[in-house]
């Protein structure tokens, strides 16, 4: 909620693609971490007593901030976006902000491992659906290996989430990916097919990556 924050960011997004023409996108990724900022005016615009996942949703005024500085982006660089992770205490999105500014894209972190739980995958789903209605570029960000050493294999939740995604209107994807090739590359490959057509037959895609 400082002013001169956002205003120093405004210059760096302006610089950027002053510099940059032929990029579309900047980068406002969150830390990776629960730090957030506790003086009185950041904390104003939070809902009180607002919890996701057991933990505070910082949504407001990290989506206030966000849409300051793709509003002065849009201005001086039309068709320029910014991008940034729905990610830990700001995964929920925004309760007092009826819509994003066009030029944002969100990528909403899911772990679609967790949809063997039919009320998880409900919750993600309701979850990914009320983004759609805040933001204009709803994206996701999936965890499909993270150099587990056992066995995480789970393609028919993939399959099945990806057809979900293009059914929102989706309109893009990243998977976080350290892979133990044996176990995690079945998926990637098959993710790959599925995103660009998710009307392929999944069974039919790992035949014949295996086959071949």
């Amino acid at each position: 909620t400082n002013p001169e924050v956002i205003d120093i960011t405004i210059q760096a997004v302006r610089r950027y693609f002053d510099e940059t023409p032929e990029a579309h996108c900047f980068s406002l990724g969150m830390n990776d971490n629960r730090n957030f900022c506790q003086c009185e005016t950041c904390r104003a615009l939070d809902i009180p007593g607002l919890v996701f996942r057991d933990h505070p949703v910082y949504s407001d005024r990290w989506f206030t901030y966000i849409n300051a500085v793709a509003g002065a982006l849009q201005a001086s660089h039309p068709g320029k976006f910014v991008g940034c992770l729905a990610y830990l205490n700001v995964e929920a999105p925004p309760r007092r902000i009826d819509r994003l500014e066009p030029n944002i894209a969100i990528y909403l972190t899911q772990d679609s491992s967790q949809h063997l739980d039919p009320e998880y995958r409900y919750k993600d789903r309701e979850f990914i659906r009320s983004w759609t209605e805040k933001c204009d570029h709803v994206c996701k960000y999936d965890y499909y290996g993270l150099e587990w050493m056992i066995p995480r294999y789970f393609p028919g939740l993939i399959a099945d989430d990806i057809k979900f995604q293009h059914t929102l209107g989706v309109k893009g994807f990243y998977a976080e990916a350290y892979p133990h090739w044996s176990g995690f590359g079945p998926q990637i490959w098959l993710a790959s097919k599925l995103w660009w057509d998710a009307n392929q037959d999944p069974e039919a895609l790992m035949d014949e990556f295996f086959g071949r």
